[in-house]
């Protein structure tokens, strides 16, 4: 059963904890070659590692369930556009080149993997930067062939300066929490076993579902009356306040969600029942939590057990373009390409950023990162909404 599940995680592609990473749905992705898809798995197992480990660094909301191509939202008016300062930098790896794939934990430490190959062969690079990435280190790998000796294209997730995982399409995963000195490998399988239980990475407090109680990983009972019985429970947050929202999968054929409210954990109100789709977004302190239907581009507020739908929403095709900022804002990822500051309908651009670079993110210190989830080798950029960003190539 857990190496099924982790099959489904594979699946997921409604996607890279403190943020938001969640990746392009399969059905908003071009056809390609077989290359093309192997790639198109490489995102999945993303979503596995983070949907399974609830890591720290990025925030993945996984999803299996099929979703129908999404209907355009028309983008709303916006004023000029103002200047915002973008360096680019590239990364330069001593003994390393060609396509290489960098991700970041937060905006000094990341890291970046080169398969390094010619007509020899492949001899893999790891680096890793703590100055923002003005200076790259190499780090120790371990052999990293697959059975028949090839070497296969890894993708990172990075959660701090020290903890990584590597992943394929070999389904296999390489973890360090020593910044490589030493490294753990594991299969689909294995991965489960060691990661159960889990809730979707979205999901505050270090919660993990135990029958229908959630506990505190490491910690035990959170205190919390049991959820409804039957439903699958996807997502929990809870506000400063010590109230507690959280997101029920009825069946996960349909997908239907059930959205319920505690104002202290001690009972569930049933809010509001949704089609499938539907997400929670917490910003990074948790004064705001936004609840999103990506069927029929909904967008609603949650405050006070209440749902408070807002007119005139920001486009919301795929899951992978908002980011909440607080303060009522969130941070959006147009179809033009185009990043805004969207507030109660009104909408504020910044800089040209998306050029290739489709998704949206935040990092473990509240930094954006902008990425292409469906690219191993494309660039990344990383800033603050006021102020500036660099652009990793």
């Amino acid at each position: 059963m857990r190496e099924s599940r982790v099959e489904e995680e594979f699946a997921r592609f409604a996607e890279d904890a403190a943020g938001t990473f969640r990746p392009l749905p399969v059905e908003a992705l071009p056809r390609r070659s077989r290359r093309g898809r192997l790639r198109l798995w490489l995102v999945g197992a993303v979503v596995a590692v983070l949907a399974i480990s609830g890591g720290t660094a990025l925030q993945v909301a996984a999803r299996h369930d099929a979703r129908p191509t999404p209907v355009p939202t028309p983008t709303p008016t916006v004023p000029q556009q103002k200047d915002q300062s973008l360096v680019e930098r590239p990364v330069v790896l001593a003994g390393a080149s060609g396509p290489h794939h960098v991700r970041f934990a937060d905006q000094r430490h990341g890291w970046v993997f080169y398969r390094n190959c010619d007509s020899r062969g492949c001899d893999p690079r790891l680096g890793r930067t703590t100055d923002g990435g003005r200076t790259w280190q190499p780090r120790p790998l371990p052999d990293m062939r697959d059975p028949d000796g090839s070497t296969p294209a890894w993708g990172i997730v990075a959660y701090d300066s020290e903890r990584i995982t590597l992943y394929s399409f070999s389904k296999l995963y390489w973890s360090t929490v020593d910044a490589g000195n030493t490294w753990t490998r594991e299969d689909v399988a294995a991965y489960a076993a060691r990661h159960e239980p889990s809730l979707s990475p979205v999901t505050t407090d270090r919660f993990v579902l135990s029958g229908d109680r959630l506990k505190v990983d490491g910690v035990g009972d959170a205190g919390i009356a049991p959820v409804r019985a039957g439903t699958r429970v996807r997502e929990v947050v809870r506000t400063p306040t010590g109230s507690l929202w959280a997101l029920l999968e009825r069946d996960q054929v349909s997908g239907r969600a059930l959205l319920v409210y505690s104002a202290d954990g001690t009972n569930w109100q049933d809010v509001r029942e949704e089609a499938s789709h539907t997400y929670l977004w917490p910003s990074a302190d948790r004064s705001d939590v936004w609840y999103t239907g990506f069927k029929d581009g909904h967008l609603a507020l949650l405050s006070d057990g209440k749902v408070i739908d807002q007119a005139s929403p920001p486009p919301l095709e795929v899951p992978q373009r908002i980011v909440p900022l607080g303060g009522g804002r969130l941070l959006v990822a147009t179809p033009r390409e185009q990043l805004l500051v969207w507030t109660a309908g009104a909408a504020e651009p910044l800089a040209v950023l998306l050029a290739g670079q489709p998704a949206i993110g935040r990092l473990a210190d509240g930094a954006v990162m902008l990425y292409d989830p469906r690219s191993m080798d494309g660039p990344v950029s990383v800033g603050t909404v006021g102020g500036g960003w660099v652009r990793y190539t």
